[in-house]
């Protein structure tokens, strides 16, 4: 007996060829009848894709540029790389196509893109993938600085070759500012505007590093109010906060525009002095800056003297980090502030390594 199918065995049924039927023009559909199938529409034509790229090109709102790879070999047949770009590009760039001598725009990048583009151009070749983004630094037409982010996309050829590079350009320059702006804001003192301790880290390493550049030497003065809390009690949360923004505001008229100022926390502030040539200068530069703090201070109407305590950390020799020269600084504020007030503590950084006792020399001023 032959046994049962539980599936269907399409070898076991052939199916006979459907004949060939003209094609009718559909009829409308009599009422209650089934719509027939809708026809599929026809696909866009060579020119229809044209237009729709062309349009495609100038509404989008970043940079889009074609540019011919020429073969390694020869390098120097660039004229009339550049096929293709838009109206976005040509704002970027700041440059206006010119006709050229049979009547086609020519269009040239900026020195500046054009470098990206070489370097991204050589990653195609190479990788034959899409290069990673670049930034780009440019000014538009009217002197203004915007900051590009470019791409570069291979596009092959018949014989498989990188034969064409696509770029993407887009302006991040609001990007950039805002991200500039959120930078600035975390490192600067709300109250006073200075940098904060944040701000003060970044600065004092970058002015180590052009310390050791130039070969000279960095003085870092650390100063506290004398008794700022019985001071804020006695006058008000509210008039202690003038008091630390003219004390800031004392410190930047009293240094000179290179050197920097910080407030680290509550009445704690920093000054970095760079271009110091000896420690007797960095003593003279703390004793200036402690006369001008010294005078009397009008305070909503009403006068009081001040004094501060300062511990000096002098480095010429380019062996210490910024967070040695804290370290240094801090102690020797504690030590100033713990004899009395009204006191300078100062210490010359040694090339020797160690701790802060066997490596620098410290003395009363």
């Amino acid at each position: 007996m032959e046994p049962t199918r539980n599936r269907l065995d399409i070898s076991a049924h052939p199916v006979e060829p459907r004949p060939q039927v003209p094609h009718v023009k559909d009829s409308p559909p009599s009422p209650g009848s089934r719509s027939p199938r809708k026809q599929e529409p026809a696909p866009l034509s060579l020119n229809d894709c044209e237009q729709f790229l062309k349009t495609l090109m100038q509404v989008i709102p970043v940079g889009v540029h074609v540019k011919r790879l020429h073969p390694e070999e020869h390098p120097d047949d660039a004229a009339n790389d550049l096929l293709l770009w838009n109206a976005a590009a040509e704002a970027m760039f700041a440059i206006d196509p010119v006709q050229s001598s049979g009547g086609i725009p020519h269009f040239s990048l900026p020195r500046e893109v054009a470098s990206v583009q070489a370097a991204q151009e050589a990653l195609l070749r190479k990788t034959r993938r899409p290069a990673p983004e670049s930034a780009v630094a440019l000014h538009r037409c009217d002197g203004q600085p915007q900051t590009l982010r470019m791409t570069s996309y291979p596009v092959f050829g018949a014989c498989g070759e990188v034969a064409f590079a696509l770029t993407i350009t887009e302006n991040v320059s609001a990007l950039s500012e805002a991200k500039r702006d959120i930078s600035m804001v975390s490192r600067t003192d709300p109250l006073t505007g200075l940098a904060n301790r944040a701000g003060f880290f970044d600065n004092l390493q970058a002015a180590l590093a052009r310390a050791r550049r130039a070969k000279t030497g960095i003085a870092v003065l650390f100063l506290d109010i004398d008794h700022f809390g019985m001071l804020n009690q006695a006058i008000g949360s509210g008039k202690g906060d003038l008091v630390l923004q003219q004390f800031g505001a004392r410190l930047k008229q009293v240094v000179r525009s290179t050197d920097s100022v910080a407030r680290l926390a509550g009445d704690e502030f920093a000054v970095i002095v760079e271009a110091v040539r000896s420690m007797d200068e960095g003593e003279l530069v703390t004793h200036k800056v402690l006369a001008a703090l010294g005078h009397p201070w009008i305070i909503d109407g009403g006068a009081m003297v001040i004094t501060a305590s300062a511990g000096v950390v002098y480095d010429h020799t380019h062996a210490h980090s910024a967070a040695d020269l804290i370290g240094y600084g801090d102690e020797l504020l504690y030590a100033a502030k713990t004899s009395g007030g009204n006191t300078v503590r100062m210490t010359a950084c040694c090339a020797a390594g160690g701790d802060m006792q066997s490596a620098c020399r410290s003395t009363d001023a």
